[in-house]
């Protein structure tokens, strides 16, 4: 299994840009873009607090590109 690991728009180590494209609608089309640009198939994804709620949004707008999985 390969992990990525990688931060959202203006946090961590990511690049400052505008901060009114800081949403969650970005934020889940820069994880399909990056999910694309490593040419991956489907994905299992894994987030917490703030993550989480990308990771699911991600999966319900395109669910055909995550294995499903879930850890309770």
């Amino acid at each position: 299994m390969q992990v990525v690991y990688f931060d959202h728009r203006g946090q961590g180590r990511s690049a400052r840009g505008d901060v009114a494209r800081y949403t969650l609608d970005e934020n889940v089309e820069d994880m399909e873009a990056l999910r694309e640009h490593l040419g991956l198939g489907p994905i299992v994804s894994i987030g917490t607090s703030y993550g989480g709620m990308v990771a699911m949004a991600h999966a319900a707008r395109y669910p055909p590109r995550f294995h499903t999985w879930c850890w309770w």
